[in-house]
Parts: structure tokens; sequence; C-alpha cells
């Protein structure tokens, strides 16, 4: 308090009350203290959650598809459009195999998976911590909303169901690949043909040239063709002699006489 008077730092009064809380805390004896005096942290742990639920709206703005990206922000999707979309994927569904699913049940189940797909949503199997299986959705855009009852009644609960859309969403997203695949050769045999045509073109354009060639002098050329260039050598050829002389050449060796079964 004389620092901050001799200072005149008036904002450090806004202080003064902690040293004495300090006091209390550090020299005042545990036996007789009837409660613990401890700093508040409600705030710090709101903000930690509203961190982390910032980050679960932004990892689910990643996921959206870019077309629909563009008409929501993180206000949108925490006010307007989670209440709606958990209430969309909270069907009613049986915990049957698809098999004995009825054409009704099928059609719904095919519209929420087309959904998650589209809004990059998935249910995730992990360990829990007493050492079982689960279905989680990922991300957890669940944390996003408070319910009374709370959240899991709103999300298919049961194992099954979660572990059929699972099934169901990987499925569709190798289909959809598959058919990606399949329509490229389409584009390529295309390429082929515009490749091919562009080729015709400047060959066309060769021939022109090559038709309008001319010497020093300004005269055409005409080019012979194969079968005049061929008769000209076979004629070439008949006109040739041909001779032979036989050199024997020289050599400084040691010559020994041999006879022929010696070789054998």
């Amino acid at each position: 308090m004389t620092t901050a008077n001799q200072l005149h730092e008036n904002g450090m009064y806004g202080y003064l009350p902690y040293p004495a809380v300090n006091f209390h805390r550090f020299f005042a004896g545990s036996t007789c203290q009837e409660r613990r005096v401890e700093y508040p942290r409600v705030d710090y742990t709101n903000y930690t959650k509203k961190k982390g639920l910032q980050g679960v709206a932004d990892l689910f703005l990643a996921g959206v598809h870019p077309v629909r990206r563009r008409f929501f922000d993180r206000t949108i999707v925490v006010t307007e459009l989670m209440p709606r979309l958990i209430g969309i994927l909270s069907p009613e569904l049986r915990p049957v195999n698809k098999q004995l699913l009825k054409p009704e049940e099928k059609e719904v189940l095919s519209r929420l998976v087309d959904v998650m797909i589209e809004f990059g949503l998935n249910f995730v199997q992990e360990k829990t911590t007493a050492d079982q299986f689960a279905y989680h959705l990922d991300p957890p855009i669940e944390q996003l909303l408070d319910y009374e009852q709370g959240t899991n009644n709103c999300l298919p609960h049961r194992y099954v169901i979660r572990q059929l859309l699972s099934q169901e969403i990987e499925t569709e997203l190798l289909r959809r690949r598959e058919e990606t695949m399949d329509s490229r050769p389409s584009t390529e045999s295309s390429r082929t043909r515009m490749n091919a045509s562009t080729q015709n073109n400047i060959m066309e354009k060769l021939m022109k040239v090559e038709a309008t060639e001319k010497d020093f002098f300004g005269r055409p050329i005409v080019r012979k063709g194969i079968d005049e260039v061929m008769q000209e050598n076979e004629g070439a050829k008949r006109s040739v002699r041909v001779s032979y002389r036989y050199h024997e050449g020289f050599s400084n060796a040691v010559r020994k006489p041999l006879l022929v079964r010696d070789f054998l």
C-alpha cells in the first residue's frame, strides 16, 4: 500500500485485499481453520469448457461439405443446427439385423446415412475404462447441447444400432469412391480423342508444308517414291562387278609343319 501511495499506482488498489487473504491462508493454523480459503476457479473452469466446445464446433464445420459450409458459422451451428440435427440422428429403429428391417425402416436408415456423410459424422468404436467396446459419435456434437435428461437419451443408445450405422456409412463411402473411379475413364477417353484430333491436325499441316517445298531456285521439289528408290538400288547392284583378291600376308613366327590328324 505504501508503494502504491508513493508511486501513485492507483491500479494497484484493486489488489489490496489479496495479500490479506494470502496471509490468512499461509499463516493461520490448519487445525484452527473451519474452512480452507481458496481462490475461485469457476471462471477458469468455464473458460476451458468453452474452448473445448468451440473446438468441437470447429471440428464439425471442418467435416461439413464445402457447398453447405458457407451457410454456417459457429453461432448458427450451436444455436440453430445442433438441436435439429440431434433429432434427425435419433430415428426409431429396431435393434435387429438389416435384412429384418421393414422397407420404411430401410428408407429411414438410408436417409440417416446420407445425412451423416453429408455432415462428416460417424460412430467410432472405442474402448472404455471398463475394458468394454462402445460406439461414440465423432465428432462429439452432443456435448454442444444440454438437456435435462442428457443427450444419451436422444442419440441411438443401442450398441447394435450404432454398429449398423457405422457399417452402412463405411459401405456407402466405398460405393461412392468406386463410382468416382468408374467415371474417370470416360474423361480419359475424351482426352485421348482430343489428343488424337490434335495430332491429326498437326499431320495435315505438315503434309501441306511438305507438298509446297521448293529448292533454292524456287522449283518444286519432287520426292521419289519408295518403289522408284528400290528399283534404282537394284539396278545399281546389278551393274557393280564383284572382284576378289587373296592376300596371304607375312609373319616372322616359327613355322612348323603339321598334319590334319594332329588337330583331330
